[in-house]
C-alpha cells in the first residue's frame, strides 16, 4: 500500500531447524568466524534506499520515516574473547546492489567487510555469507600443498602457524597428534625435555577439526597435543602460553597429555630449573603440562594423563596438568582434567593468578597435597564436579582454598580422599570462602580429620543451602578420635 512496508519477524529456534517467515520480505544471513574479544555491536548497511518499520526477534527496528540506506544494528554484551557468531537480518524483498557489514566496540570499529554483488531478496528468501572477522589459518600434522596455511589444501604445521602468528588469528588445528618439535626460547640447553609449543601471540587455536571441513569432534578427530617427544621421553610442558600486552589467548577443543613436569624438590632445582621465555616471562619445568603465563580462555578441552613424582616440597611441583602464573586471569568451561598425577600440590591445577572455573570436570587427578586444585591466588568454582581425587600424603583430596579468595557453587565433590585433613576440602589461611548449593557425598579424611572440609588455620567461611552425606573421618592413631565427619573448624577459624 504505497510507501508502507509489512511488519517483518523471523523466528529461528536453533541451528538445525529451518528458519520460519512470518513476513513478506526475506533475510541476510551471516556466519561470522573469529569475531574479535571487545566486540559489541553489528551492523549490516545496505546499498539502497528503503524505509518502513519491521522487527527483529520481537523488537522493533525502524528505518524512519524518509527514505535512508537500509541499516540494522545488533547489539550485545562485549565479547571477552574471540567468538564465532550468527546474524540473522530481515529485509524487504528487492534487489540489493551491495552491502556493508561493520562490527565494533561500540566506538571503534573493529571489522568491516563489504560486498558489491548484487543479491535478490524474494519474499522467504535467505541469503547465507560466511566472513571471516579474523584471518583463519590452517593446520594438519605435516601440513599439505604449498603449505601456506591459506586453506586445507595448503596447510600448514603447527609449528609454523605459531611461529608466524598475528594478534586476532583464527588457528583451525584438524585432528592428529601434534608432538612439540622446538625447544622453548631461552632454555640454556638443548634437551628435548624443554621442547614445547609457544602461543604468544593473542590468537584463537580451535581443534579437533576434520580436515577440509568445517566439522568438530572432540571424539572421532581429537587434536592432541602430546608431551611424549619419544619413546620414554617425556617434556616439561606440551604448551606455554605466553603472549605479551592486552589479550586473551583462546583454546578450544583440545586434548594435552603424556608430559611429565620436573620433580622439583630441592631447592636448587627450584632456583636453577627455569626458562626466560621473554621479557619478564619466567616458565619453571617443574610445573604445569598447560603453562599459563598470559591471560586466557580454555573450552571443551581434556587435559589429562600426565604425571610428575610425588613429593613433599610444598613450593616445588605444582599443577600438573595447568599452571595459572602469578597475575594471570583464566577461564576455564566444559573441560576435564583427569588421571594427572605427582607433584607437590595439585594435580590437576595450581593457581597463583585468577581462575574460573565453570562446568568442569576433575576425576582420578593426584598429588602430595590438593589432589585436584591448589588455590594460592582467587578461584571461583561453579557447576563443577570433583570425583575420586586424591591427595596421597597430605590436605585435600579435591580442593585447597590457602592464603586466598575463593568461592564455590553448584558444584558437586564425590568420592574424594585425603590422607590428612579435608577429604574434599582444606582452607587454611583464607580470608573468605563461600560455599553455596552443593553436594558432598562419601568424601574421606585418612587419618585425620573433616571427612568432607576441613576449616583450619585462621580461615573465614561460609557455607549454605549445601548436602553433606555419608562422608567421614577416619582416625588410625587409637588413641585419637576422629573429628569433624563432614565438617572440621578448628585453630582460630570461623566458619556459619
Amino acid at each position: 500500500e504505497g510507501d508502507v512496508r509489512p511488519l517483518m519477524l523471523a523466528e529461528y529456534e536453533s541451528s538445525d531447524k529451518v528458519l520460519v517467515f512470518n513476513h513478506l520480505g526475506g533475510m541476510f544471513a551471516f556466519d561470522v568466524v573469529g569475531v574479535p574479544e571487545g566486540a559489541s555491536s553489528f551492523e549490516f548497511a545496505a546499498n539502497r534506499p528503503i524505509k518502513g518499520t519491521f522487527l527483529v526477534d520481537g523488537d522493533e527496528v525502524s528505518t524512519g520515516e524518509e527514505e535512508v540506506d537500509s541499516r540494522v544494528t545488533f547489539t550485545f554484551p562485549a565479547l571477552k574473547q574471540v567468538e564465532d557468531m550468527k546474524f540473522f537480518v530481515p529485509v524487504p524483498t528487492g534487489e540489493y546492489p551491495g552491502f556493508t557489514v561493520t562490527i565494533s566496540d561500540g566506538e571503534n570499529t573493529l571489522v568491516t567487510k563489504s560486498s558489491s554483488k548484487t543479491n535478490i531478496i524474494m519474499r522467504n528468501n535467505l541469503r547465507k555469507f560466511t566472513l571471516a572477522a579474523s584471518e583463519i589459518v590452517y593446520v594438519t600434522v605435516n601440513g599439505a600443498g604449498a603449505r601456506t596455511g591459506a586453506t586445507w589444501a595448503d596447510a600448514t604445521t603447527l609449528t609454523s602457524a605459531l611461529e608466524n602468528a598475528k594478534d586476532g588469528q583464527v588457528i583451525r588445528v584438524a585432528g592428529g597428534t601434534y608432538i612439540p618439535e622446538k625447544v622453548l626460547p631461552g632454555s640454556t640447553d638443548n634437551s628435548e625435555l624443554r621442547k614445547a609449543f609457544l602461543v604468544n601471540r593473542h590468537v584463537n587455536i580451535q581443534g579437533s577439526y576434520k580436515a577440509g571441513t568445517s566439522d568438530t569432534d572432540t571424539l572421532a578427530t581429537p587434536t592432541i597435543i602430546s608431551g611424549q617427544i619419544a619413546d620414554g621421553i617425556n617434556a616439561y610442558h606440551a604448551m606455554v602460553v605466553a603472549a605479551a600486552g592486552k589479550g586473551n589467548v583462546t583454546l578450544k577443543g583440545l586434548r594435552f597429555s603424556n608430559a611429565s613436569p620436573l620433580k622439583a624438590h630441592t631447592d636448587e632445582l627450584i632456583a636453577q630449573a627455569m626458562v626466560t621465555v621473554a621479557d619478564g616471562i619466567n616458565v619453571p619445568d617443574y610445573r604445569g603440562t598447560l603453562y599459563l603465563a598470559s591471560d586466557a580462555v580454555i573450552r571443551s578441552c581434556v587435559i589429562s594423563d600426565n604425571f610428575s613424582e610425588f613429593h613433599g616440597k610444598t613450593d616445588g611441583t605444582l599443577g600438573i596438568g595447568m599452571y595459572v602464573h602469578s597475575g594471570v586471569k583464566a577461564l576455564v568451561e566444559n573441560s576435564t582434567f583427569a588421571n594427572n598425577s605427582g607433584g607437590a600440590c595439585g594435580g590437576a591445577i595450581c593457581v597463583a593468578g585468577t581462575l574460573d572455573l565453570n562446568n568442569v570436570l576433575f576425576e582420578g587427578n593426584s598429588a602430595n597435597h590438593s589432589g585436584a586444585v591448589h588455590n594460592n591466588g582467587v578461584v571461583s568454582v561453579s557447576n563443577c564436579v570433583f570425583n575420586s581425587n586424591e591427595a596421597r600424603n597430605g590436605f585435600a583430596g579435591a580442593l585447597r582454598i590457602q592464603g586466598s579468595k575463593a568461592d564455590v557453587q553448584k558444584s558437586v565433590f564425590v568420592g574424594n580422599i585425603s590422607h590428612n585433613h579435608g577429604g574434599a576440602i582444606q582452607i587454611n589461611r583464607n580470608p573468605m570462602t563461600t560455599i553455596k548449593d552443593c553436594l558432598f557425598k562419601d568424601n574421606t579424611a585418612v587419618g585425620a580429620y573433616g571427612g568432607a572440609i576441613a576449616n583450619w588455620g585462621g580461615a573465614t567461611s561460609t557455607v549454605s543451602n549445601s548436602t553433606f552425606v555419608g562422608n567421614k573421618a577416619e582416625v588410625t592413631d587409637k588413641q585419637t578420635k576422629p573429628i569433624g565427619g563432614a565438617i572440621v573448624n578448628m585453630y582460630q577459624t570461623s566458619s556459619s
